[in-house]
């Protein structure tokens, strides 16, 4: 879990970029990198549901195969966090997951 000095900075980086992006891809390829940087995270990704596969919005520190598809569904079903071992993923709502 990121702390206080890390949350703080994080919410910098959102808004900042925000600012700057009126499509979600120019911002996710902007903010992922920085986020890892920021979060004990090895790798982040942002994917969408599109039955019946996941569409890739941004990577950060990983490959589109790397992507543990099972434990993202899992997350979209619970409609909430699932982990496994030391990879978490979470659902953010309108069919995207972290």
């Amino acid at each position: 879990m990121a702390n206080q000095s890390e949350q703080t900075s994080l919410l910098r980086l959102l808004l900042a970029a925000s600012g700057k992006h009126d499509a979600l891809k120019p911002f996710l390829d902007e903010v992922l990198p920085e986020a890892r940087a920021l979060l004990p995270a090895g790798a982040l990704a942002i994917v969408r549901s599109n039955p019946p596969k996941w569409e890739l919005q941004a990577v950060s520190g990983m490959v589109e195969r790397d992507i543990p598809a099972d434990l993202v569904a899992d997350a979209m079903d619970r409609d909430g966090l699932a982990t496994q071992g030391d990879v978490a993923a979470a659902a953010l709502g309108d069919g995207y997951a972290l």
